[in-house]
């Protein structure tokens, strides 16, 4: 058969490539095209989208035309709903079926869209298991066969290579991989290095960014004071996480890396200030990070918007980083994240499925 997949950044390239090669095993004869944020614009929020509109719109005509051309007989976006589901309407009325892989996060926002999967998604595929009951109090069956994030990241981290600093203990950075996150939190990690500096609590301690996939030091150079040590390191982000003692992440799939990892960690993010004004009217979930969403509970602190001030960031790094109780207690919740999420190879189960038909 014919499979056409459509990521629309970092975090669904990872899943895709991986759901290109279960394919292939499941299906020798595959015949796969894969679009990946490469040649994609990877933005959140009104105002970021905004900023990106004729780009969006060149991309919306590439897939249209490829769709047409291809004819594809199975077609597998990959979360991004923004871009994704007018494709997935596009791709229904030419006949071909739609197979959605990680299924949008209605359960936060934006639960119209629902309307829109029953009518033009054939199949809907969820990473997480409170998912499946979400979306059948809509009519639409949702299928779960776990969570291979795990797995894949256990193996990545064994693969890499992260070196320390000598005699250096490590803290992690993760701040995503689009513009406006880079942009808005670099610079409060380097307002954190200085707090850092003048603390002797820190002393014999590194910071260290793990940049995005695509990324390279330049990306952040300008977000960081000309005096910053802060190391940027490239390919070895799982390695890195592995060999921190705790991390300051984005919201998403870094969270939920990081938690799955075992790296005690605390969440920054912060919008556009025309976003978060919208975000707030419109978000449903008292959470922004996966671990936190996932549990039903507070175990990551989050710190946005405002709250995100170096002071805060460095109070609470110090308490998941230096306080045996507070890493104890994330290490036990984090236990029961892994419990619900493990399966025995969830993406080659996928894989069957969507071959089977």
């Amino acid at each position: 058969m014919r499979y056409y997949l459509l990521a629309g950044e970092p975090s669904g390239d990872l899943h895709g490539r991986a759901l290109c090669e279960a394919l292939r095993r499941a299906d020798p004869q595959a015949e796969i095209r894969f679009r990946d944020s490469s040649r994609m614009v990877s933005a959140m929020g009104i105002a970021e989208v905004a900023s990106h509109a004729g780009a969006f719109l060149r991309c919306r005509r590439e897939v249209r035309r490829e769709l047409r051309t291809f004819r594809p007989d199975v077609f597998i976006p990959i979360d991004y709903p923004g871009f994704n589901l007018p494709m997935a309407q596009f791709a229904h009325r030419l006949g071909i079926r739609v197979y959605y892989y990680i299924a949008p996060k209605l359960w936060a926002r934006n639960e119209k869209r629902i309307a829109r999967i029953r009518r033009d998604v054939d199949r809907l595929y969820v990473l997480f298991p409170f998912e499946v009951e979400y979306f059948g109090r809509f009519g639409v069956e949702a299928r779960y066969f776990g969570n291979p994030l795990g797995a894949h990241i256990a193996q990545k981290a064994a693969s890499e290579h992260f070196s320390p600093a000598p005699h250096k203990r490590t803290i992690a950075l993760l701040p995503g991989s689009r513009n406006h996150e880079i942009a808005w939190l670099t610079p409060r990690y380097s307002e954190l290095e200085k707090l850092l500096r003048a603390d002797r609590r820190w002393d014999g301690y590194e910071l260290v960014i793990a940049a995005a996939p695509g990324r390279t030091a330049a990306d952040f150079r300008p977000y960081l004071a000309p005096e910053s040590r802060i190391r940027v390191v490239t390919g070895c982000t799982y390695a890195l996480l592995r060999e921190a003692e705790a991390a300051v992440v984005c919201s998403g799939t870094a969270s939920l890396e990081a938690a799955l990892l075992g790296t005690p960690q605390l969440i920054c993010y912060g919008f556009h200030p025309l976003t978060w004004q919208i975000a707030k009217r419109v978000v449903k979930t008292p959470y922004v990070g996966l671990p936190n969403i996932i549990l039903g509970k507070l175990v990551v602190r989050e710190l946005l918007q405002k709250e995100a001030a170096p002071e805060k960031l460095l109070t609470e790094l110090a308490r998941i980083t230096f306080d045996p109780e507070a890493r104890a207690a994330m290490q036990e919740a984090y236990a029961t994240l892994r419990s619900q999420l493990d399966r025995p190879d969830p993406l080659q189960a996928i894989a069957a499925d969507i071959v089977a038909g």
